[in-house]
Protein backbone atom coordinates (compact mmCIF):
# COMPACT_ATOMS: atom_id res chain seq x y z
CA UNK A 1 0.00 0.00 0.00
CA UNK A 2 1.40 3.40 -0.99
CA UNK A 3 -0.13 6.48 0.61
CA UNK A 4 0.41 9.88 -0.84
CA UNK A 5 1.49 12.85 1.39
CA UNK A 6 2.39 15.09 -0.73
CA UNK A 7 3.88 15.36 -3.77
CA UNK A 8 7.61 15.10 -2.72
CA UNK A 9 6.21 12.56 0.18
CA UNK A 10 4.47 9.02 0.19
CA UNK A 11 4.86 6.14 2.50
CA UNK A 12 4.52 2.45 2.36
CA UNK A 13 2.93 -0.27 4.69
CA UNK A 14 4.08 -3.79 3.93
CA UNK A 15 2.42 -6.67 5.25
CA UNK A 16 4.38 -9.50 5.51
CA UNK A 17 3.48 -13.48 6.73
CA UNK A 18 6.48 -15.40 7.56
CA UNK A 19 6.39 -19.24 8.26
CA UNK A 20 8.91 -20.51 9.89
CA UNK A 21 9.03 -24.39 9.87
CA UNK A 22 10.44 -26.15 13.45
CA UNK A 23 12.56 -28.92 12.00
CA UNK A 24 13.59 -31.67 14.50
CA UNK A 25 17.46 -32.68 14.99
CA UNK A 26 17.17 -35.83 15.08
CA UNK A 27 13.65 -38.62 14.16
CA UNK A 28 11.55 -39.72 16.62
CA UNK A 29 12.55 -42.93 18.49
CA UNK A 30 14.60 -45.13 20.89
CA UNK A 31 18.28 -43.83 21.79
CA UNK A 32 20.83 -44.01 24.10
CA UNK A 33 22.90 -41.28 25.52
CA UNK A 34 26.26 -41.40 25.43
CA UNK A 35 29.46 -40.15 26.70
CA UNK A 36 31.74 -38.51 24.16
CA UNK A 37 34.59 -38.41 27.26
CA UNK A 38 34.40 -42.79 27.17
CA UNK A 39 31.79 -43.88 24.25
CA UNK A 40 31.49 -46.48 26.61
CA UNK A 41 29.46 -45.15 29.16
CA UNK A 42 25.76 -43.91 29.07
CA UNK A 43 23.18 -42.27 30.85
CA UNK A 44 20.54 -44.15 33.06
CA UNK A 45 17.69 -43.01 34.94
CA UNK A 46 15.28 -43.10 37.75
CA UNK A 47 13.04 -41.60 39.64
CA UNK A 48 16.07 -40.11 41.79
CA UNK A 49 18.62 -38.90 40.01
CA UNK A 50 20.56 -39.49 36.61
CA UNK A 51 23.47 -40.98 36.40
CA UNK A 52 26.41 -42.57 33.98
CA UNK A 53 26.63 -46.49 33.57
CA UNK A 54 28.11 -48.51 30.88
CA UNK A 55 25.12 -49.93 30.28
CA UNK A 56 22.53 -47.21 29.37
CA UNK A 57 18.73 -47.21 29.54
CA UNK A 58 17.40 -46.75 25.80
CA UNK A 59 15.11 -43.60 25.74
CA UNK A 60 12.46 -42.66 23.84
CA UNK A 61 12.85 -38.71 22.39
CA UNK A 62 9.55 -37.24 20.60
CA UNK A 63 9.57 -34.14 18.96
CA UNK A 64 6.52 -31.73 19.59
CA UNK A 65 5.95 -29.18 16.79
CA UNK A 66 4.30 -27.04 18.90
CA UNK A 67 6.51 -26.47 21.12
CA UNK A 68 9.92 -27.21 19.29
CA UNK A 69 11.28 -29.45 22.15
CA UNK A 70 11.35 -32.92 23.10
CA UNK A 71 10.41 -34.76 25.79
CA UNK A 72 12.67 -37.57 26.75
CA UNK A 73 10.75 -40.88 28.22
CA UNK A 74 10.90 -44.51 29.40
CA UNK A 75 8.26 -46.62 30.75
CA UNK A 76 5.77 -43.95 31.20
CA UNK A 77 8.02 -41.41 32.86
CA UNK A 78 9.56 -38.51 31.49
CA UNK A 79 12.78 -36.86 31.97
CA UNK A 80 12.52 -33.67 34.18
CA UNK A 81 15.27 -30.85 35.91
CA UNK A 82 14.39 -29.74 38.87
CA UNK A 83 17.17 -27.54 40.99
CA UNK A 84 19.69 -29.03 39.11
CA UNK A 85 18.76 -33.01 39.76
CA UNK A 86 17.62 -34.27 36.53
CA UNK A 87 15.38 -38.02 37.42
CA UNK A 88 12.10 -39.28 35.53
CA UNK A 89 8.82 -37.81 37.09
CA UNK A 90 5.32 -38.36 35.88
CA UNK A 91 4.65 -36.55 32.83
CA UNK A 92 3.12 -33.12 33.17
CA UNK A 93 4.12 -31.47 29.93
CA UNK A 94 5.76 -28.35 31.81
CA UNK A 95 8.95 -26.75 30.51
CA UNK A 96 10.88 -28.67 32.81
CA UNK A 97 10.13 -31.84 31.05
CA UNK A 98 11.10 -30.41 27.78
CA UNK A 99 14.28 -30.50 26.02
CA UNK A 100 16.63 -29.15 23.19
CA UNK A 101 19.18 -30.61 20.95
CA UNK A 102 21.92 -28.27 20.38
CA UNK A 103 24.33 -29.03 17.06
CA UNK A 104 27.74 -28.70 19.19
CA UNK A 105 31.15 -30.34 17.69
CA UNK A 106 31.30 -34.45 18.05
CA UNK A 107 27.24 -34.12 19.19
CA UNK A 108 24.81 -32.66 20.74
CA UNK A 109 24.23 -30.29 23.95
CA UNK A 110 20.61 -31.30 25.52
CA UNK A 111 19.40 -28.24 27.13
CA UNK A 112 16.32 -27.39 29.40
CA UNK A 113 13.68 -25.31 28.48
CA UNK A 114 13.19 -24.29 31.82
CA UNK A 115 16.41 -23.69 33.57
CA UNK A 116 18.44 -23.62 30.09
CA UNK A 117 20.69 -26.00 31.47
CA UNK A 118 22.54 -28.59 30.12
CA UNK A 119 22.69 -32.24 30.57
CA UNK A 120 26.41 -32.42 32.35
CA UNK A 121 28.36 -35.46 33.36
CA UNK A 122 29.48 -33.69 37.02
CA UNK A 123 33.36 -33.48 37.35
CA UNK A 124 33.68 -35.44 33.57
CA UNK A 125 33.63 -38.44 35.69
CA UNK A 126 32.43 -41.35 33.58
CA UNK A 127 32.85 -44.12 35.80
CA UNK A 128 29.68 -46.44 37.03
CA UNK A 129 27.29 -44.23 39.14
CA UNK A 130 28.50 -40.79 38.66
CA UNK A 131 26.34 -38.05 38.96
CA UNK A 132 24.07 -36.37 35.45
CA UNK A 133 22.98 -33.12 36.48
CA UNK A 134 21.67 -30.01 34.54
CA UNK A 135 24.63 -27.21 34.49
CA UNK A 136 24.96 -23.96 33.17
CA UNK A 137 26.01 -24.61 29.55
CA UNK A 138 28.90 -24.06 28.02
CA UNK A 139 28.75 -25.29 24.38
CA UNK A 140 31.53 -27.47 23.17
CA UNK A 141 32.27 -28.39 26.84
CA UNK A 142 33.01 -31.93 26.51
CA UNK A 143 31.27 -32.87 29.59
CA UNK A 144 28.13 -31.36 27.88
CA UNK A 145 28.14 -33.22 24.94
CA UNK A 146 26.63 -36.32 24.07
CA UNK A 147 26.16 -38.89 21.38
CA UNK A 148 22.42 -40.12 20.70
CA UNK A 149 23.32 -43.63 19.30
CA UNK A 150 20.18 -45.39 17.64
CA UNK A 151 18.52 -48.59 19.25
CA UNK A 152 17.36 -51.37 16.65
CA UNK A 153 14.00 -52.38 17.51
CA UNK A 154 12.94 -55.63 16.28
CA UNK A 155 9.65 -57.13 16.52
CA UNK A 156 8.90 -60.78 16.74
CA UNK A 157 5.90 -62.48 15.24
CA UNK A 158 3.87 -65.22 16.99
CA UNK A 159 5.22 -68.35 16.51
CA UNK A 160 7.02 -71.24 17.91
CA UNK A 161 10.88 -70.88 18.05
CA UNK A 162 14.52 -72.59 19.83
CA UNK A 163 16.76 -70.96 21.39
CA UNK A 164 20.24 -71.76 21.40
CA UNK A 165 23.07 -71.25 23.20
CA UNK A 166 25.86 -68.74 21.53
CA UNK A 167 28.58 -70.79 23.25
CA UNK A 168 27.46 -74.44 22.63
CA UNK A 169 24.51 -74.69 20.11
CA UNK A 170 23.55 -78.08 21.32
CA UNK A 171 21.46 -76.83 24.30
CA UNK A 172 18.45 -75.79 23.51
Amino acid sequence: NVTTISNYQWSVCFNFTVKYSIAAPIPDGFYKIMSTIDVASGVTASKSDCLMTKAPCALYFRFDLSTGYYSISSEGMTLALNDGNIAFAEPDGSTRQQWSLVKVAGGYAIVNAATGNALDDRWRDTSEGALVWGYEPSLNNQAQTWILKTTETKTIENGTYRILSKLDPHLA
